[in-house]
């Protein structure tokens, strides 16, 4: 599986509390998610990102985000999101979820990056497995103090 002739435009990045359960988002990925501005800065649960995920995808989304949570490391999802005016997105979702000293999953920092096709159209084959190699970088965040 790869991605051909498309190129990524990085939209934004994202930081999950994992702890309080809250998905901190700049002003990008809260457009491309139809949440308001203020409301993704300031902190905001999963659900408010679900809605707009294409139906067909929101299942595996789920699942790789919950493998990431149970065994830290990588995460990596390709998948569509719904626009307003019904347009879908393809994006590239990259993360990294963090473990404390238990081994708890506590932070999870990612990049959203919006696939733009070349001559061959994207096409959203589902899962795929992670070289977690390819995406060092791609995910440094600012750090967040988690109180």
């Amino acid at each position: 599986k790869g991605f051909g002739a498309e190129t990524f435009q990085i939209v934004g990045a994202w930081d999950w509390d994992l702890v309080a359960d809250r998905i901190y988002a700049d002003a990008e990925v809260a457009r491309l998610f139809g949440i308001p501005v203020a409301e993704a800065e300031a902190g905001t649960t999963a659900q408010a990102f679900l809605p707009r995920i294409a139906p067909e995808d929101v299942g595996d989304v789920q699942r790789l985000i919950e493998q990431a949570r149970r065994l830290g490391g990588a995460y990596r999802a390709t998948y569509r999101v719904v626009q307003p005016d019904g347009e879908l997105k393809n994006v590239l979702a990259v993360g990294r979820v963090m473990l404390d000293d238990k081994q708890r999953a506590v932070r999870f920092p990612g990049t959203i990056l919006e696939v733009q096709s070349g001559e061959e159209s994207f096409a959203y084959t589902g899962p795929e497995a992670l070289d977690a190699r390819r995406f060092e970088g791609l995910t440094t965040l600012p750090r967040r103090r988690l109180d």
